[in-house]
């Protein structure tokens, strides 16, 4: 992290804790449940299909507002229309009405797990419009197909028939950043669906352009039957031409044109008749496709291009659209399973905690890719799967982001939880990254996950231990110790680095260096150090390797200890910012969680008793400062590991009320941001990262542990072998060293340059 970039936070904090302290909060005029956030999201399946409705203070409803992108800059062509007794009332979007059209009134919204509905009264008739995004982790095919669900319900609210006909179309603008690039279409029909399809006419593989994937094919579709039409055109001809008849014309626009170019969409309408009580939804599917997905490095150091996992499953993208459409009633039941046991499981813990839980899951989710690689014969490889996280920053897996978000993979699907370690523990294990300690992240230009060996951002004593904790989670949450088998070496070298750096870690960058800056022997960073050696002492254990398990125990131990006397104030009543400072310095505890994630036990309660009551006397009305340096500046993320570790019932409730105060506070009108204001409320920076994954810390200690099972070496392959999901449809030494940065010129460099200047032509 740059220092012109930690003093342009520092300057935002104070700026927008400035701003907050006169704004006045504008609640939205329908009501809401469980509340109304600062951002909704509508179509949240990858880093790409990645679509919010602005919320927060003043807000407009989906009826009058474009949705966007994630980043919330730019906008994504999508309308909705529902044509009462031959009057059309606008439910999504801001297209120009004609035709004698009017605004749909919007009266409530709700959002679970999955799903945000939307309802709105036209005319006569109650409209309700559901977006799904499907979260199906134990199914890896069907959570890997990036596509989502927009379903439409109406229902007469005077108890007489009405006519009413259901629209709606997508633009070019979600296949690039720049709408002056042109865009060709197709349309496939069949008895069974209508799928509109567009993409840019010279795609750029890998590419990516203000948040925008540059090589993806857009895909809108519904069930096909007599009553549904079909247009491609100009915006303003399909829109036009349904406001005023509501029907489409079956025609296909030939005219491929810049995306801007008098606006192409991609329509779709289905005329219901006569409707008196409530109907059957009309549902659309929208997907996003690219192949390949990822670029990466093989087990030996090659280059590789990965897939999305549904490959395994369909030979094409309209395949599996189609299959996907056809899919809707079993896919919306298991959406609403889903949302049901998750609010449910939260709920024990309060009902705050399950609004949070809520409100992070798509966010979360939304960030990452789960793909497949190919055996040497150029078939699937299903047993070689991994996963890839969108820092919402264009990092590669940001191991410090994993870390935070990794509770949520625990307690929904431990598999894909070691999918998003596999690519980082391969690289590192290979000859491509020469540093003892773990690397920061794959690399800085998502989606080419082909790492830097020159490692310029490096957080040795963060990252190591943040590998080593998660690698044992995740093999105590699945049973599979694959991983720890198979990258023994390379866990048990950053545990070496640890035993040498934990408690004298110097002014190393760690993850909260964005605020103000290292601080010297950081009482925080050296528990976390400390955990990871204990973490690798449970690893040694799993491997059956006694002496080191012991070894490492009891340096570990014998840290504490030293830590312990080093950690709290004179008083004895906090723990400080870092060793030696003074006694009114502090720091938020967050490290404390993975003693009680992983069962360590190494911690004694009367640091977890201090650490309760004293943040009771620190709490203000959005939380606990992150350290004494921030002044009023915290994350998220910490605050609700923090929660989960103490074991004082009250006082973590009310650090949970806090954050859960700041998601509905309505001062902020982007996807859950992390960082912000714990006296004003306001959010400071970030937006929409998955390290909101944290909100699931306390369900994660609650879920069952499984004795960890090394399976016996494969003679074929040095890389772990992740269980198979179903392929079905059913449910189912400081950095600042330079000696410590050894500079490899490899054939990464190259890579990373190709990867940026190819283009090819060509699309799905």
């Amino acid at each position: 992290m740059t220092l012109s970039f930690r003093f342009l936070l520092i300057v935002t904090v104070a700026a927008q804790a400035l701003r907050w302290t006169v704004a006045q909060v504008v609640g939205p005029s329908w009501t809401a449940s469980p509340f109304h956030p600062h951002a909704i999201p509508l179509a949240v399946r990858s880093p790409y299909l990645n679509c919010w409705a602005a919320g927060g203070n003043g807000s407009q409803p989906i009826s009058n507002q474009w949705p966007t992108l994630w980043d919330m800059s730019g906008i994504l062509g999508w309308a909705v229309f529902v044509r009462v007794d031959g009057i059309a009332y606008r439910i999504l979007g801001q297209a120009p009405l004609t035709n004698g059209a009017q605004v749909a009134n919007q009266t409530g919204f709700s959002f679970s797990a999955t799903q945000s509905k939307f309802v709105h009264t036209a005319g006569n008739v109650m409209v309700t419009t559901n977006f799904i995004s499907p979260i199906e982790p134990t199914n890896l095919v069907l959570q890997s197909l990036p596509a989502i669900y927009l379903a439409i319900s109406t229902q007469s609210t005077d108890g007489r028939p009405h006519s009413i006909q259901v629209y709606s179309d997508i633009s070019a603008e979600w296949i690039s950043g720049d709408d002056t690039l042109t865009a060709q279409w197709s349309t496939n029909t069949t008895s069974s669906s209508v799928i509109h399809s567009v993409h840019l006419g010279i795609t750029q593989p890998f590419a990516v352009l203000k948040n925008h994937i540059q090589d993806a094919t857009a895909y809108y579709g519904t069930m096909n039957g007599g009553a549904v039409t079909w247009q491609t055109s100009a915006d303003v001809i399909s829109r036009s031409q349904f406001m005023g008849s509501g029907q489409l014309t079956n025609t296909s626009d030939t005219n491929f044109r810049p995306v801007s170019q008098n606006f192409p969409v991609f329509a779709l309408s289905t005329d219901l008749g006569m409707v008196a009580n409530s109907n059957g939804p009309v549902v659309f599917a929208l997907g996003l496709i690219r192949d390949p997905a990822i670029q990466s490095l093989s087990d030996t150091g090659q280059p590789e291009s990965r897939s999305l996992y549904f490959w395994t499953a369909f030979s094409t993208p309209i395949d599996a659209i189609a299959q996907f459409i056809s899919d809707f009633s079993r896919a919306a039941s298991a959406a609403n399973s889903f949302d049901s046991n998750i609010r449910n499981a939260a709920m024990a813990v309060s009902s705050d905690y399950a609004d949070l839980v809520d409100l992070s899951t798509r966010q979360v989710y939304g960030m990452i890719e789960i793909t497949v690689g190919k055996d040497a014969n150029g078939n699937w490889n299903t047993n070689d799967i991994q996963a890839f996280m969108n820092d919402a920053g264009g990092g590669v897996s940001t191991v410090d982001i994993i870390y935070p978000a990794f509770p949520l993979f625990l307690q929904t699907n431990p598999v894909i939880a070691g999918a998003l370690l596999k690519p980082l523990l391969q690289w590192q294990q290979g000859n491509g990254y020469p540093n003892p300690f773990a690397a920061h992240d794959l690399g800085t230009l998502y989606p080419n996950a082909v790492g830097d060996p020159m490692d310029n951002t490096v957080m040795p004593v963060e990252e190591s231990a943040n590998m080593l904790i998660m690698t044992l989670a995740q093999a105590r949450a699945s049973g599979d110790g694959t991983l720890v088998s198979n990258y023994y070496n390379v866990l048990d070298k950053w545990a070496q680095y640890l035993v040498s750096n934990a408690m004298n870690p110097g002014d190393q960058d760690f993850t909260d260096s964005f605020l103000t800056g290292s601080v010297v022997n950081d009482t925080n960073l050296a528990l976390k150090g400390i955990l990871g050696i204990q973490a690798m002492a449970g690893i040694a254990s799993a491997m059956n390797n006694t002496d080191a398990a012991a070894n490492y125990s009891s340096i570990a131990s014998t840290l504490l200890n030293q830590w312990q006397s080093l950690a709290f104030s004179q008083d004895g009543s906090h723990l400080v910012l870092g060793f030696g400072n003074i006694s009114s310095s502090l720091s938020l505890p967050y490290n404390l969680y993975a003693d009680k994630l992983l069962g360590l036990n190494l911690i004694p309660q009367t640091v977890y008793d201090k650490a309760a009551a004293f943040l009771k006397t620190q709490t203000q009305t959005y939380g606990v400062a992150l350290d004494s340096r921030s002044a009023n500046a915290s994350k998220t993320d910490w605050a609700l590991f923090t929660a989960a570790a103490l074991t004082d019932t009250d006082a973590r409730n009310t650090l949970i009320s806090s954050v859960r105060k700041y998601a509905a506070n309505q001062l902020a009108h982007v996807p859950f941001s992390d960082f912000y204001d714990v006296s004003q409320g306001a959010r400071i920076s970030f937006q929409a990262r998955p390290v909101q994954g944290a909100m699931y810390s306390v369900l994660a200690l609650q879920a069952s542990t499984k004795p960890i099972v090394i399976p016996p070496p494969s003679p074929s392959t040095t890389s772990p072998s992740l269980p198979s999901p179903s392929l079905g449809l059913s449910p189912s030494a400081s950095p600042r060293n330079a000696a410590a940065r050894t500079q490899v010129v490899s054939h990464n460099l190259f890579m990373m340059l190709t990867i940026a200047l190819g283009i090819t032509a060509g699309a799905l």
